[in-house]
């Protein structure tokens, strides 16, 4: 009897035991990520040797002067700036922070796809959404290209499955690694690119609503992101004395053109002070779809007399929006056209990539290791360009519309529009971009781009299939 009746409880313990090792509660062994972990790497050293060291715009040529000299502004993230800084110290190269942005993207990406496969989705789903991310151009490309956007980017992906590991198992939280985590990913977010300061702030009271029984941890993690930042921008910027972002107006400057080109009254006071940023004879050559013709073509805007009279121009902004709703409501609509709008307008050019190093003084250029391979790169990728294809490759509207219905398909197999939280990163970066693009620019929405294979995936998952315990969201 006594021996039955432990024998039975042996069976019993290998059953929790045999269940435990197949939970996504567990820790993930190296055998089961390294495969997700190797393919994009692979892949997407290909583009690093075809276009080594990097690749980088004006922008990151403008970084790169920042970070030799240590003379840092925040106009373009300085904590992007320094992280160049810090991955040149070993190798003073751009191939270094293209490597790293290859290793960190690849490392998330094999986390995240084992999350869902051990959550349920079948091994065809998580391969293909795998050969989704592996292959889509955007990813090669940018990848390997020095931008804020990329690192930002990675941010929003692991956010986003940090928040997927929370409503499989919320429990997870609890850890002190987790939480502290979560702080420092979220610290991040607007440290990387401005806009995301919104997705910070407004991230924290859905996480709190979502996860109301965790939400003492939640608090933790708030905390720590609000010491990491607080140390960040006024503690070691100061030190280093990195100066302050000059352009943080120019959405505003935009919309400023869009009523000046629209010939609305303005006071003589209020129009000196106009001519004094750039001259109004050309009606500051707005174009509605960019903000480049209006700050560097033809003229260029003084942004050092804007942010001697910041509190002078908000006051002219003002009253021209709140006199003329109309025009600001056109000029929005048409600048993010290139967010909701599927079709490209006539004549109208989408900035998508590039494809080599910009021209510069800095010693820096393109010196292929794969030259052929560069080329069909180049090839294919311009063919993709065609009015007939970009809207398909290039035009971030209809990956916005997939993502939204992956969303809606996961939260009905889920049974709970809780689910949707999945999307909050890619979701609130969407509306901070509707609110502040300065311009029809592909890569703003990369973190929608990175984030549609793991949203598709995770449609997939069976609710019976997930954690049915006290720690689970649904329970």
């Amino acid at each position: 009897m006594m021996v039955g009746e432990r024998k039975r409880g042996r069976i019993r313990s290998l059953m929790e035991t045999l269940k435990t090792e197949n939970s996504v509660m567990t820790r993930l062994s190296w055998r089961e990520w390294l495969p997700f972990f190797i393919a994009p790497f692979l892949i997407w050293s290909i583009y690093w040797l075809a276009f080594y060291p990097a690749l980088m715009s004006p922008d990151a040529i403008w970084q790169w002067k920042q970070m030799t000299v240590m003379e840092l502004n925040d106009v373009h993230p300085a904590l992007h700036t320094l992280t160049i800084w810090l991955f040149t110290r070993l190798w003073f190269s751009p191939a270094s922070v293209a490597l790293f942005q290859i290793t960190a993207l690849s490392l998330v990406s094999g986390w995240g796809f084992t999350l869902i496969r051990r959550a349920g989705a079948s091994l065809g789903v998580v391969m293909t959404s795998l050969c989704i991310l592996c292959l889509h151009p955007a990813n090669g490309y940018l990848i390997v290209t020095i931008w804020k956007t990329v690192i930002y980017s990675i941010f929003l992906l692991l956010l986003t499955l940090f928040i997927l590991k929370l409503l499989l198992d919320r429990s997870w939280i609890k850890k002190r690694a987790v939480w502290f985590s979560m702080g420092l990913i979220i610290a991040a977010i607007p440290l990387y690119r401005h806009n995301g300061t919104l997705v910070a702030v407004l991230i924290w009271p859905w996480l709190l609503v979502v996860f109301r029984p965790v939400r003492v941890y939640i608090r933790k993690a708030l905390v720590t992101a609000l010491v990491v930042f607080g140390v960040i921008k006024f503690v070691l910027f100061p030190f280093l004395e990195v100066g302050p972002n000059i352009r943080r107006f120019v959405p505003l400057v935009h919309q400023m053109a869009a009523f000046i080109d629209n010939d609305i009254p303005f006071t003589g006071e209020e129009r000196q002070l106009l001519n004094s940023f750039r001259s109004l004879k050309d009606k500051w050559n707005y174009n509605n779809y960019t903000v480049q013709t209006t700050m560097f073509r033809e003229g260029r805007f003084d942004f050092e007399k804007l942010s001697s009279n910041q509190g002078e121009f908000l006051g002219i902004w003002w009253r021209a929006a709140r006199r003329n709703p109309g025009i600001l409501w056109n000029h929005q609509k048409v600048v993010t056209a290139f967010l909701w709008n599927i079709v490209l307008p006539e004549k109208r050019h989408l900035k998508t990539i590039i494809y080599r190093i910009t021209e510069n003084d800095e010693g820096l250029e393109t010196e292929s290791v794969l030259p052929p391979v560069r080329r069909w790169i180049m090839e294919i990728t311009k063919y993709t360009h065609r009015r007939n294809l970009i809207w398909l490759v290039w035009r971030p509207p209809l990956y916005l519309y997939i993502a939204v219905l992956a969303l809606g398909v996961f939260c009905l197999r889920m049974r709970s529009f809780k689910y949707l939280i999945m999307g909050a990163p890619v979701i609130l970066n969407t509306i901070s971009l509707l609110l502040s693009a300065p311009t029809s620019n592909f890569r703003y929405q990369y973190p929608l781009i990175l984030t549609i294979p793991f949203l598709l995936a995770a449609s997939s998952l069976k609710r019976d299939k997930l954690i049915s315990g006290d720690e689970s969201i649904y329970k």
